[in-house]
């Protein structure tokens, strides 16, 4: 079902309520929407501070801003996640090799 002039949402019906399909897409939009929002805020900024020739500003902008994204990055624990998608990768793996060995089985009883 199609509401005239909102195409991007798609509603659908489930037991007496109406049900949301793509929350998701949704979602995405907000985090890309904001994610250009900052982009484009800290261009106008650093723009506006070159324009007043604020370098001293600038260079303390800047220098805080990579200090920052270091102490983000020594926080955040990307071994330990890489081994999350690695034991979940081999676990889909096997999942996928027990599928195969049954099916080939039961090919196997047919022919």
């Amino acid at each position: 079902m199609r509401v005239a002039g909102c195409h991007h949402f798609q509603v659908q019906r489930a037991e007496g309520g109406l049900v949301r399909r793509n929350s998701k897409s949704r979602k995405g939009l907000e985090r890309r929407y904001r994610k250009f929002a900052w982009i484009f805020g800290t261009s106008a900024i650093v723009v506006a501070l070159l324009n007043w020739e604020q370098a001293a500003v600038l260079y303390v902008l800047s220098t805080l801003a990579i200090s920052a994204l270091l102490v983000i990055v020594m926080l955040s624990n990307l071994e330990a996640r890489d081994q999350e998608l690695h034991q979940a990768a081999l676990k889909k793996m096997d999942t996928r090799n027990a599928e195969s060995t049954v099916s080939a089985a039961a090919q196997k009883e047919v022919a």
